[in-house]
């Protein structure tokens, strides 16, 4: 009888995958966390496999003595963060033995597996403290970028332990010291006839600074505001119009001719059977008008307290409104689908001024914001 065997090649493989699945190569390469969650998989779908068995009992071993070694190193060291390095280290340990606990066939395999919540505990309630003092430390330097150091010391350690003694506080205190103070100038403007237009142009610029998320350590705030919360602003945004023309009005007049050829002008004879083919022309004439608004808008951010200029930009902003209407005379055949509309159309009345003045203020917003955003989202 002929014996059945796998090639060499095939029987490596399959040696591989079963060594992969129970976790013997991680274990291999000091991956001990990972052999052991392997392994633990493994053995749920398979609690007999020798392989994932063997890996287990060795490797949890290993992997208990090197995490309980990297944390009592930590405990021991001088770095400021080894209370979380160190709890860093026994939630991995934490984990592993849930695994093991909810794998029946793996809890005889792992001598000594337990729960270091209590370990957890301790380190957390340690690392919570040390940030609490390292965020006092920065909020006593008394400067703006120690702030933004202090507030994320006061999450950290908010994190670690929630409503850590009077942290919440600490954190809304340490946030409004490290938030830099930007007061927005009013746009003066000093045609009666546009305040309107001018006071929508302010309101969406207020309404995008209220709402834009650009950094969480910066408030834009009006004169009012910094008067009433009797502040120092840290920056003044400054917006002016240096010039604005609105309603400039353009017409343009051309006339052409226009043809068509292979077009039916008759027939040859009373009988209307046979159809006789030529061009047929007629003079055009078209009107184009162009109502022509446009500004530009002069944008500074200047230091609070030096008044020094940080920024100055200009922003240029321009809206055509168009019309065409016109006339002819001739063959209304020889003008195109366009032409004809244009013909039967009328000259039309231009917006009013102040609806003219919003529309060439839509770019210039564009830009502005643009320029807001990508100065102050680093701070």
């Amino acid at each position: 009888m002929r014996k059945l065997t796998l090639p060499l090649a095939m029987l490596t493989l399959v040696v591989t995958i079963s060594a992969c699945k129970s976790g013997r190569k991680a274990l291999e390469k000091g991956q001990y966390y990972q052999a052991v969650l392997q392994a633990v998989e493994r053995l749920r779908k398979d609690p007999d496999n020798k392989n994932a068995k063997a890996t287990l009992h060795d490797g949890y071993r290993l992997a208990k003595d090197y995490h309980e070694e990297l944390a009592r190193q930590a405990r021991t060291s001088a770095d400021p963060y080894k209370f979380e390095t160190a709890f860093n280290q026994y939630r991995i340990l934490n984990n592993l033995n849930d695994e093991i606990q909810r794998c029946p066939a793996c809890r005889p395999l792992a001598k000594g597996a337990r729960s270091y919540r209590n370990e957890m505990d301790d380190m957390s309630l340690k690392a919570a403290e040390a940030r609490y003092a390292m965020g006092e430390q920065a909020m006593a330097m008394q400067n703006r970028e120690k702030a933004k150091e202090a507030y994320n010391h006061y999450q950290v350690a908010n994190s670690y332990q929630k409503n850590f003694r009077d942290v919440n506080v600490k954190i809304d205190e340490a946030r409004w010291a490290a938030t830099l103070k930007v007061v927005v100038e009013p746009i003066p403007m000093h045609s009666r006839a546009m305040e309107l237009s001018n006071d929508f142009f302010q309101g969406q610029i207020d309404e995008y600074l209220a709402n834009a998320r650009i950094s969480p350590f910066v408030a834009f705030m009006t004169p009012r505001e910094i008067q009433q919360n009797q502040l120092n602003p840290d920056h003044i945004v400054e917006l002016m119009f240096d010039d604005f023309v609105v309603g400039q009005h353009f017409v343009k007049e051309t006339v052409e001719k226009v043809s068509r050829d292979s077009v039916k002008i008759g027939y040859t004879d009373k009988t209307r059977e046979v159809p006789i083919y030529g061009t047929v022309t007629a003079t055009l004439r078209h009107f184009h008008k162009e109502v022509v608004s446009s500004g530009l808008l002069n944008f500074r951010i200047l230091d609070g307290r030096t008044q020094r200029v940080i920024v100055h930009d200009k922003f240029p902003g321009t809206h055509v409104w168009g019309c065409d209407w016109g006339s002819f005379n001739g063959d209304e055949r020889a003008l195109s689908a366009k032409q004809l509309r244009m013909v039967n159309g009328r000259e039309l009345m231009p917006p009013p001024p102040q609806q003219l003045f919003v529309e060439f203020t839509k770019p210039i917003y564009d830009q502005l914001t643009t320029r807001i955003n990508t100065f102050y989202r680093n701070y």
